[in-house]
């Protein structure tokens, strides 16, 4: 017979769907007395199970744009592999716009200067995935102080679906960038850090706002706090980059 969940073959002896974890009791009613019209699943579970995190992922990023406060509000953990793939891919985009902008300017240089591909994108998304942990972990921190017992699986979830329009926006700064829509992709992308910049602050009211008991450190502190971090961590990490490439790339002097 097959899961009607997600259309794994169960084994007549299983206890548990393979696909999805479903138990088998739960598909063994109505599931086996139809199972000769069910349509065998094309793909196998992997594909199924692509297939569904992609709908759930266009939902979840349909809902956070539609109201990115709402949708933070609404968001639990079990929205935490959308929540991870959306900063997973502002990490990644926001130095690959760099690079894009970097190679340009390089080919007024007759194309003989190379721009390092690790120490432009590899490395600043390795650090931007570090800070958006950091960021996550310090909102914890402070939820604990405003007495709310938020999780770091919930924070992480809550944090993407703000962190969705940013997301839309860098998409769009580097395919401006790439048909050398130069001046309007650098406007959308500086337009992009401003939202991304809000989504992060937005993040501490979010987790204030399910507050479960009166009293605790007051959201603005809270807001103080992760300020502080946030601008403390690319500080450091910022110079630390910067000094980085500038020793990769000597042309420049």
């Amino acid at each position: 017979m097959y899961c009607q969940q997600c259309g794994t073959t169960i084994e007549a002896d299983a206890n548990f769907c393979g696909g999805c974890g479903l138990p088998a009791s739960s598909v063994e009613g109505e599931a086996v007395v139809r199972r000769a019209a069910l349509p065998v699943p094309v793909g196998g579970p992997y594909t199924n199970r692509a297939a569904r995190t992609g709908s759930s992922f266009v939902t979840f990023a349909r809902d956070a744009l539609k109201g990115p406060w709402q949708a933070s509000r609404a968001t639990g953990e079990n929205q935490l592999l959308e929540g991870v793939l959306t900063l997973v891919a502002i990490a990644l985009l926001m130095p690959l716009y760099s690079y894009f902008v970097a190679r340009e300017a390089a080919g007024g240089f007759g194309g003989f200067v190379e721009v390092p591909f690790g120490a432009t994108v590899l490395e600043p998304f390795l650090y931007m995935l570090l800070f958006l942990a950091v960021y996550a972990g310090i909102n914890v921190g402070v939820a604990k102080m405003m007495h709310n017992d938020v999780s770091f699986k919930n924070v992480l979830a809550r944090y993407g679906a703000l962190a969705i329009i940013p997301g839309c926006g860098l998409v769009l700064a580097n395919f401006l960038q790439l048909i050398s829509l130069n001046f309007v992709g650098a406007l959308v992308y500086l337009v992009t850090l401003v939202a991304f910049l809000l989504a992060s602050v937005t993040l501490v009211f979010s987790i204030d706002a399910d507050r479960e008991t009166e009293g605790g450190l007051d959201s603005f502190y809270g807001l103080l706090i992760t300020s502080v971090v946030m601008m403390l961590f690319f500080f450091l990490v910022g110079m630390s980059l910067v000094d980085r490439m500038v020793n990769q790339m000597p042309f420049l002097w």
